[in-house]
């Protein structure tokens, strides 16, 4: 049983003396869906990953009499807000078939998801004026359905 407590002391205090834990940068973004999918909602998610930044966007309401199946979602970093877009900053087109799951517990049975990466960190994106907008393929017209503002 002594030995069993000095392991365990050993271990916890190996740990602690580990230095502080490093913090990956992280951000959640809510993106209100926009023109015929107004009332739905997307999240996008970053995750820092080096020199780029991880975008999954979540999103529900998409699939309707205007946007066919399956869904592509294609999602851009833009400059400026999702009152004043300017251009395309960063395409995160890479992967553009959503895929389908059911989040536990199962509230919403149906998200879409697609993930990306881009080139940039994202403390550079959260410091200038940028926004996040999900759009439908061009066979679907290549509409805006969600947008949000990173900065903030």
């Amino acid at each position: 049983m002594r030995s069993l407590f000095v392991a365990v002391v050993t271990v916890l205090a190996g740990c602690a003396s580990s230095g502080p834990v490093q913090q990956t940068p992280m951000a959640r973004v809510t993106l209100p869906g926009v023109g015929m999918n107004s009332g739905h909602l997307a999240y996008a998610n970053l995750v820092e990953r080096g020199q780029g930044t991880d975008v999954t966007v979540e999103a529900s309401g998409v699939v309707g009499d205007w946007v066919s199946a399956p869904v592509h979602l294609y999602t851009y970093v833009y400059q400026g807000s999702c009152a004043n877009l300017g251009p395309p900053a960063y395409p995160a087109t890479a992967v553009v078939l959503a895929q389908s799951y059911a989040p536990a517990p199962s509230t919403n049975p149906k998200l879409l998801a697609v993930s990306n990466t881009i080139p940039v960190g994202l403390q550079a994106l959260r410091s200038q004026p940028y926004a996040i907008g999900v759009r439908s393929s061009r066979a679907d017209a290549d509409r805006l359905l969600f947008c949000g503002n990173l900065q903030g």
